[in-house]
């Protein structure tokens, strides 16, 4: 028998993703393994809590004995092979307020949108339901107190092996969740220790997927930016941290960029060390204010390189005295 290994393809968005047009709407919790109430993760769980999906050993084996470059082959990823059905495990609020009067208040449009990687090991889950569609649950989104416990955020947990379209997918409930669709379908009331009376969560945790063990997934992993001094949130595994940046067109056709940037990881061979000034055009020429801007722009980058690299000497510092 032969087996097809079909590739992901990119959506209208230009992003990697497995999408079809004739896919149903994203899994609830009425379907998927996890009610997502029970899945949304504490400000003090710094560890898995219960058994896993997938010990390591048949993760491991499984990966192994997969076609090379299927989903199936990745071994940060669980897969359950056998339909799942499983029921709410948390029952809905029976609180006086209705649901879409208690998101409401939660001024949802004004909130900062924090990004995190799971702190319990969660891994990326492919699925089957009884009708033998399969899905795929990478993380979830819940609306909170700040992790800081200044203020409240909405907060997107990734669990290991997230991808680009996974981070993408969980964004868009954000942005419907800001345009204030949905108030009144898409969350679900939490009931927790560390949670307060406007605390919720998504109630869809899976996206459509396609059979991981016949298909690709181009779609590059990211992980969480740690890097203080970045105006980045996340990084996929082939960019890199960015301090500053500016594009100047100064004729049809001529362009030039310059940003402030640094290697995601570094170790002692990596040429340059720290921050750099990064410079990318085509050719240059302009006037003699054209190039007073250029290198003034230059000498911006400059100082902000320099001030970069005095912060991250500061901080190695510190925490070396500490």
């Amino acid at each position: 028998m032969t087996t097809t290994v079909c590739d992901c393809g990119t959506d209208r968005a230009g992003w990697h993703g497995i999408f079809c047009s004739s896919w149903p709407q994203p899994a609830s919790n009425e379907n998927a393994p996890d009610a997502a109430a029970t899945a949304v993760e504490g400000n003090d769980q710094n560890t898995y809590q219960g058994e896993p999906i997938m010990p390591d050993s048949t993760r491991e084996t499984r990966s192994g004995a997969a076609r090379r470059g299927t989903i199936a082959a990745d071994p940060d990823v669980d897969i359950s092979d056998a339909p799942i059905v499983t029921a709410k495990t948390v029952k809905p609020s029976e609180d006086a307020l209705p649901r879409q009067e208690r998101l409401a208040e939660t001024h949802i449009a004004g909130l900062p949108v924090l990004i995190r990687e799971t702190v319990r090991g969660s891994r990326v889950h492919v699925w089957r339901d009884p009708q033998g569609s399969w899905w795929r649950n990478p993380g979830t989104v819940s609306i909170r107190p700040a992790l800081d416990g200044d203020g409240r955020a909405i907060v997107v947990t990734l669990y290991v092996g997230a991808n680009e379209s996974d981070l993408k997918w969980l964004l868009e409930w954000v942005d419907r969740a800001r345009s204030g669709a949905g108030l009144d379908s898409d969350w679900q009331h939490v009931s927790a220790e560390w949670a307060d009376d406007h605390t919720f969560v998504l109630d869809y945790d899976s996206r459509p997927y396609a059979d991981p063990y016949t298909h690709r997934d181009k779609s590059p992993k990211v992980t969480v930016c740690g890097e203080p001094l970045c105006i980045h949130k996340w990084h996929t595994e082939d960019s890199w941290h960015e301090l500053d940046s500016v594009y100047e067109e100064p004729h049809p056709g001529v362009t030039y960029s310059i940003s402030v940037e640094k290697l995601l990881a570094e170790d002692e061979n990596d040429e340059p060390d720290g921050w750099f000034v990064n410079v990318h055009t085509s050719e240059f020429y302009g006037t003699p204010d054209d190039v007073a801007r250029f290198v003034n722009d230059l000498q911006w980058m400059q100082q902000e390189c320099r001030r970069a690299n005095e912060a991250d000497s500061a901080r190695t510092r510190e925490e070396a005295a500490a």
